[in-house]
């Protein structure tokens, strides 16, 4: 007659060795993960342009002619220089 042995064998025969590393790496990611997500959602960004529509945001000054630029609306009717 044969012992009833859970399935699978050699999972149920872990060592306190291995136990260990495997909860250390486990760990170490999910702190890296939680670590990861509260810096992406710490930072913030702000635009680099001014938002008055009295003093606009300069693209070129120069004097001489301006080549390849495209206008295009932004539906508010304002416009993007490109």
């Amino acid at each position: 007659m044969t012992t009833a042995r859970p399935f699978p064998a050699h999972l149920a025969r872990h060592s306190r060795h291995a136990r260990f590393w495997n909860t250390l790496i486990w760990t170490s990611i999910s702190v890296g993960l939680a670590l990861l997500l509260f810096l992406a959602s710490s930072f913030s960004s702000l635009a680099q342009w001014p938002t008055d529509p009295a003093n606009p945001l300069v693209i070129c000054n120069a004097p001489s002619y301006q080549k390849s630029l495209r206008i295009a609306s932004d539906g508010e009717g304002g416009w993007i220089v490109l």
